[in-house]
C-alpha cells in the first residue's frame, strides 16, 4: 500500500507508553498499560489508528 517504508510513520498513542524512533519506524514497549493504540501515518492518510489493544508483562517460565 505505501510502497515500502517511505512515507510511512508511527507515532505513541498512549501516552507515553510506546518510544518510536527518530526515524518513525520502529516501535518499543515501555510500560504496561491496559488501554493503547498507535498511531500512523502511510503517506496521505495522516490520522490512521490502530485498534485498542494492551500492553503486558511477559512471565518468565524458568
Amino acid at each position: 500500500m505505501a510502497g515500502g517504508e517511505e512515507g510511512v510513520r508511527f507515532a505513541d498513542g498512549c501516552g507515553g507508553a510506546l518510544a518510536v524512533d527518530s526515524s518513525g519506524l520502529t516501535v518499543t514497549a515501555l510500560q504496561i498499560t491496559p488501554g493503547c493504540t498507535l498511531r500512523a501515518s502511510v503517506r496521505n492518510f495522516t490520522d490512521l489508528q490502530s485498534p485498542g489493544f494492551s500492553i503486558s508483562s511477559r512471565e518468565n517460565s524458568d
